[in-house]
Formats: structure tokens, sequence, C-alpha cells
């Protein structure tokens, strides 16, 4: 089982906090997440760690997306 952080914040914001979700008992094979209760057309950053029973993984590279209208 993983755990995984999703860290994500407003990209033009002038506040530089991330805000993080924890999601616990997910399986090896997932590759999505989905996040809700964004503001629309609106830039964010994201980065994602997994954890497993060995540790934590690193931080993935940020990636960048707009929300839809």
């Amino acid at each position: 089982m993983l755990l995984v952080a999703a860290r994500y914040r407003v990209l033009s914001s002038t506040s530089t906090e991330w805000q993080t979700l924890r999601v616990g008992g997910l399986s090896a094979e997932v590759t999505s997440l989905t996040l809700h209760q964004l503001r629309p057309e609106t830039d964010y950053e994201f980065t994602v760690l997994a954890r497993n029973r060995l540790g934590d993984g690193l931080f993935s590279e940020i990636t960048t997306a707009r929300t839809k209208g």
C-alpha cells in the first residue's frame, strides 16, 4: 500500500505556500489523483511524493495546469 502526498499552489499568487493533500491505502498501480474545489480558470503548480514500506520517494518535478472555467 502507498501513501501519496500531492502538493499544489496557485501559480500567480503572491503566496508561495503549498497546500498538501495526503491520500493513503493506494495500490502501486494508481497513476492519477483528482483534486476538487480548485478555482476555475486558474493556473496551478503540482508535485507529488509517494511513500511505501521502504520510505519516502522524492517529490516529482513541478508541473503546471490550468483549470477549466
